[in-house]
């Protein structure tokens, strides 16, 4: 018989070694007195309440306290358990060990009931299988030759789950609940209530899309939060009566839960309902537990329709409505396409395919194969396949069958239009200042890459809204001004709606920069006469080429500065008197400023020339005079 372990001690921390309050020894076995409600307190290089990669809350379970989390090493347990004198420290038997041991301190909040909970995390699902597996080939496994009480040991992909408990509990019946529970059922209870807080982990839940290959359009008719049931049955005759036949028949149901979908609807996360799972006690006896969990896996469409791997073998299929430019009708064509006689019906929510091999007329076919199938076309579900087929070179006979029996909604109320609007918008800019107008391009075609005429296709950002203008050949152009949009990011929505089809959405983004100020200044002649006055125009305007009003616009020659009168459209002017300058060259310097715009600024040059003559006498005028006087003295003789 194995020594009895009662693990009823108190535990202190001094210099990292293990003190007992008290220990004492009987012939069957070691007793280790306890008073507290910790194991240990991070003895032998093992922390207590460490981080783990499985959260804490996931690892809380109903009417049970977790008073701690402790974890290290294989090593380091296997130096604790022989601290503690249990005989069976070194436990597993091969040597690919755990990457991390996670042991748990649980206590029932209405008695003396304490389980402990060791997780061990491999590397590797094989790993952990092999361990398992040898260990149940043992008569006497040595996991569970450490302890006595309530031991359960459970394995699933990387965790190998080992349960054990205290005395104290077998003597105490707990108030479970109102009729009160022995300790052995206590113990699968809390078995049940951990494999729910951890089946998540252990079957899929929480994993991410995988990368998908395929980067064409797909459309579902499924969602999350889809359920459905089928029943499936198989016969199948092998032999015949001279050399002996062998028979073999089943049937089972399964339910399918759609639990994620990617955002590009390439990958999806689909989980089996089961309703129980098996445990292992210390004689290796199979223990059934019941309780509802999902097995979850996420498929993708890089195969085609989704088929999932259920634990009966059911021929399950689930269809996209539309998949690299095909829809439910080609996919039947596919199922069928090797039988040579074939046909289809259409009805108002299904399309059925029927194919066999060709009729033998006056002999009997060596081999003889056909299919049903029937697919929702609201939901691309198989709702009916049957399929027999008969080999007499081999004498074999089998036949399958399935049948959707039940869905948690309507499928003929579910409603997806393949038809759907796709848009390949372009802008003119991305980057603008406040003013400038961002020209909008969209090209809309729909599902199957045709171009789509007389689209309505609105352009909209921050309250302002733009109706593109048709093109033809499915392209539609505007702009949108930019003048009322704040400093900043924006987005622009673009949508396009048709009757018959769904409508087709998309964004850009815009960044909208504070506005510049541009000026140009002309004058009559770059050459001016001493003593001369000119006149200075500036022309403002922003980035959009639009005329800006209010501005201050001045100008600097000579060590002077000139404010310039506005004159209306951006337009502004002053005289400039050079009767004080100097012979030579200037340079007129002339800034625009105005609230809420970057300044501008230009320049322009002139030369101020020596004055020939009376400033200002009318040379030109006079001669003309002179010219015309000879002319008609001329006409007179």
């Amino acid at each position: 018989m194995r020594a009895r372990v009662i693990i009823i001690f108190e535990l202190f921390i001094y210099e990292n070694y293990l003190t007992f309050w008290s220990r004492a020894r009987e012939s069957s076995g070691i007793y280790l007195l306890h008073k507290s409600s910790r194991i240990w307190n991070s003895p032998n290089n093992i922390a207590s309440n460490a981080s783990s990669s499985l959260d804490v809350n996931e690892l809380l379970i109903e009417e049970w306290v977790l008073d701690s989390i402790s974890e290290g090493s294989y090593n380091n347990f296997v130096q604790l358990w022989e601290d503690l004198g249990i005989i069976q420290s070194d436990y597993l038997l091969l040597e690919t060990y755990p990457t991390d041991i996670k042991l748990l301190f649980y206590q029932h909040s209405l008695g003396e009931a304490i389980i402990y909970v060791e997780i061990h995390i491999y590397d590797s699902a094989s790993y952990a299988e092999a361990e398992y597996n040898i260990q149940k080939s043992r008569s006497r496994p040595p996991i569970f030759e450490r302890f006595l009480y309530g031991e359960r040991i459970f394995q699933e992909g990387r965790y190998l789950i080992f349960v054990f408990s205290n005395e104290e509990a077998e003597q105490t019946l707990i108030p479970y609940n109102k009729y009160g529970q022995t300790y052995i059922s206590l113990v699968d209870d809390f078995f049940i209530k951990l494999f729910q807080r951890l089946s998540p982990i252990l079957y899929g839940y929480s994993e991410n899309p995988p990368s998908v290959a395929y980067t064409g359009k797909v459309i579902w008719g499924i969602q999350p939060g889809d359920v459905f049931t089928w029943n499936s049955s198989y016969e199948t005759f092998t032999g015949s009566l001279a050399t002996g036949m062998s028979h073999s028949s089943g049937s089972s149901s399964t339910t399918l839960e759609v639990f994620e979908m990617s955002d590009d609807g390439y990958a999806v996360l689909i989980g089996e309902l089961k309703t129980n799972f098996k445990i292992f006690n210390e004689y290796f006896s199979s223990i059934i537990l019941d309780t509802e969990y999902y097995i979850c896996t996420w498929l993708t469409v890089d195969n085609g329709p989704l088929k999932p791997e259920t634990s009966s073998g059911s021929q399950v299929t689930i269809f996209p409505l539309y998949l690299d430019g095909k829809t439910i009708g080609n996919f039947i064509e596919e199922e069928i396409d090797h039988l040579p006689e074939k046909n289809y019906i259409e009805g108002a929510f299904s399309i059925s395919g029927h194919g066999r091999t060709s009729s033998g007329s006056g002999y009997t076919p060596l081999k003889t194969e056909w299919i049903d199938i029937t697919i929702h076309t609201n939901t691309g579900i198989m709702t009916h396949y049957d399929f027999y087929y008969n080999d007499n070179e081999y004498s074999i006979t089998t036949s399958r069958s399935m049948s959707l029996v039940g869905s948690n909604f309507d499928l003929n109320k579910r409603n997806v239009n393949i038809q759907i609007l796709e848009l390949d918008a372009v802008i003119s800019k991305d980057t603008l200042e406040r003013g400038e107008a961002v020209g909008v391009e969209v090209i809309v075609t729909d599902t199957f890459d045709n171009l789509v005429e007389g689209v309505n296709v609105k352009a909209s950002v921050e309250g302002i809204t733009l109706e593109l203008t048709g093109m033809g050949n499915g392209r539609y152009e505007g702009s949108i001004a930019t003048r009322d949009l704040s400093i900043g990011e924006h987005q622009i929505i673009i949508v396009a709606e048709k009757e018959d089809y769904e409508s087709g959405t998309m964004t850009q983004q815009i960044i909208v920069q504070t506005p510049a100020l541009y000026i140009t200044t002309t004058i009559p002649s770059t050459t001016i006469s001493k003593g001369s006055k000119i006149t200075l125009t500036a022309e403002v305007v922003d980035a959009s080429n639009s005329p800006v009003n209010g501005a201050i616009v001045s100008s600097t020659i000579n060590n002077q500065n000139i404010v310039l009168e506005e004159k209306g459209d951006g337009e502004y002017q002053t005289r400039i008197d050079t009767k004080e300058y100097e012979e030579g060259p200037y340079t007129i310097v002339t800034l625009a400023e105005k609230t809420g715009y970057i300044s501008g600024t230009t320049q322009i040059s002139i030369t101020v020339e020596k004055a020939r003559g009376i400033p200002g006498f009318p040379y030109i005028a006079v001669l003309l005079g002179l010219i015309i006087g000879l002319i008609i003295l001329e006409n007179k003789k």
